[in-house]
């Protein structure tokens, strides 16, 4: 089975340009991320809003401060990631037309419970359409550093059976 695992990561950028490519899976998991947001955004603007985000997130003391539930290790790894983000590759689908993206039978929306990505709506949205949908209680965006266990619990389909 093939799977997309879709998170927006502080603004990483993965969800968002994987979902205006399009690919094509048998199930795309959702995590925490926006379905749903507004195009027409300024490029310079956003770009640069992404820049100053993106330094912020490179260093890893200040992701601790800021993420006391994420490890030294789980800090480091993101400050990489940060420092390969590219701003402008995010801010140009955001500058598009708006975008809804749209759930398939069988998809997962794992989101966490309360979040600040996922509305009512949109879970809603997601099941009417025959999307599952599990919240993680008490989670904060990156469900995966907050509440690891529960995340990988919440979906076997990608990690299988959590012992």
């Amino acid at each position: 089975m093939l799977l997309h695992a879709l998170d927006t990561g502080d603004g990483d950028g993965g969800a968002t340009v994987l979902a205006a490519a399009g690919l094509d899976a048998e199930v795309t998991v959702h995590v925490d991320s926006a379905l749903s947001f507004t195009g027409g955004a300024d490029r310079a603007a956003l770009t640069a809003q992404y820049e100053s985000d993106r330094a912020r997130r490179q260093d890893p003391d200040q992701l601790r401060r800021s993420r006391p539930f994420c490890s030294a290790a789980d800090a480091e790894v993101e400050a990489r990631a940060a420092a390969r983000f590219d701003p402008a590759t995010n801010a140009s689908i955001s500058c598009d037309g708006d975008i809804d993206l749209v759930p398939r039978r069988g998809d997962i929306l794992v989101h966490a419970e309360p979040s600040a990505w996922v509305s009512d709506d949109d879970k809603r949205r997601f099941a009417d359409a025959g999307a599952r949908v599990r919240g993680i209680r008490s989670a904060a965006h990156t469900v995966w550093y907050s509440h690891f266990d529960e995340f990988t619990a919440s979906v076997p389909e990608m990690f299988g059976q959590y012992p």
